[in-house]
């Protein structure tokens, strides 16, 4: 009588491999460096606080950065040439992409800045010639006294002194 072959092993059946989930790729928030004077960005206007101080965000990152408008100052508040100022910005630069240069930082570390719009327009400039803003310094005084000399804007109004010299 022959030998009789013992059956091979079978192996247990293997499950095939199943891949973890992954979750979709996220782009993690982009932390750009603050912004220092002599920079040269370029920012979307996220927020208009007055006349002369914006929010932006730079293309790419989630925070938003508070600046000023170099060599000017507005009215405050919510009524009166504050106001007028504060839409004629926000009509030039609410939801806009702007060009911005860092002049200096103030002593709060807020960026001082010069904006240009869409279209290219200086609109430190602009705000000072409009009336709706007067200069600090010399920077923007031509343009303030050819607003007063025309009575536009704030200098439209023949008892106003927006410095506060009466």
């Amino acid at each position: 009588v022959a030998p009789v072959a013992a059956p091979a092993p079978v192996a247990a059946p293997v499950a095939p491999a199943v891949a973890a989930p992954v979750a979709p790729a996220v782009a993690a928030p982009v932390h750009l460096p603050p912004l220092q004077p002599g920079d040269h960005v370029t920012a979307r206007v996220v927020g208009v606080k007055d006349g002369c101080e914006l929010e932006i965000r730079r293309p790419g990152e989630e925070l938003f950065h508070p600046v000023r408008l170099e060599g000017l100052s507005c009215m405050s508040g919510g009524s009166g040439w504050g106001a007028k100022a504060k839409r004629f910005t926000a009509v030039n630069t609410f939801t806009k992409e702007v060009a911005l240069t860092v002049v200096r930082l103030a002593e709060d570390g807020v960026a001082l800045v010069e904006v240009r719009t869409p279209d290219k327009r200086f609109l430190n400039r602009l705000l000072v010639q409009e009336g709706l803003a007067n200069a600090n310094g010399e920077r923007f005084l031509q343009e303030e006294n050819q607003a007063r000399e025309k009575g536009k804007g704030l200098w439209s109004d023949l008892f106003m002194d927006p410095t506060g010299g009466g």
